[in-house]
């Protein structure tokens, strides 16, 4: 069998994504984790200069793992969300 895995890097500059997408998918007082959350779909375009565009879809993603990274030398705090997912099409 194949396996269809990856990581989703994200910058935080308020608050946490998970935290701002949960509060937009059920009620704020709710507390949902991210391993907590449905099975659900990434679309990425992409488009060059000449008007060209592609696109992948990653199907049936699910978080496996999270974690905050903070960076010294970027002076940055990231998320880090590892994922597997059941297909990509594109």
């Amino acid at each position: 069998s194949r396996t269809v895995a990856g990581t989703l890097i994200f910058a935080i500059l308020s608050q946490p994504v998970i935290r701002r997408i949960c509060s937009r998918l059920y009620d704020r007082g709710k507390n949902i984790m991210m391993d907590e959350l449905p099975p659900f779909n990434i679309e990425i375009t992409l488009a060059n200069e000449f008007g060209d565009t592609s696109r992948i879809s990653i199907v049936g993603v699910e978080f496996t793992e999270g974690n905050r990274v903070m960076s010294v030398e970027d002076m940055q705090t990231n998320e880090q969300y590892s994922f597997v997912a059941q297909s990509i099409i594109g």
